[in-house]
């Protein structure tokens, strides 16, 4: 899957924090691949002020990432908690939609 600037800022927000060791593992390595070079923390112009993270809005910088279908349930778990919680944001809304059209092309 594809994933821009804002989605990867989002998907590191909201990666779990604890799960099966399984799912641990999935995590720490997609934690990885959706962080920032500093490549294309220079193209995107992302810089940092506070806890905020700004960039560049008109930079159509994506990532092509693999979410294999654990992770994609764990991630899909982790959003809806959000939900409800009445937290949920418009972005982690496309990325459940996202998600789940994936599971859906997996049946």
């Amino acid at each position: 899957m594809k994933f821009s600037i804002a989605e990867r800022m989002n998907l590191l927000a909201i990666t779990p924090e604890r799960g099966s060791l399984v799912v641990m593992r999935l995590l720490r390595e997609f934690s990885a691949a959706v962080g920032f070079s500093e490549e294309e923390i220079e193209e995107g112009g992302i810089q940092q002020d506070g806890d905020v993270y700004n960039w560049d809005l008109s930079c159509t910088l994506t990532k092509e990432i693999e979410v294999g279908p654990a992770l994609r349930d764990a991630l899909l778990k982790r959003i809806d908690s959000f939900g409800e919680a009445e937290q949920a944001t418009d972005t982690m809304l496309i990325l459940y939609d996202r998600f789940e059209e994936d599971r859906k092309a997996d049946r």
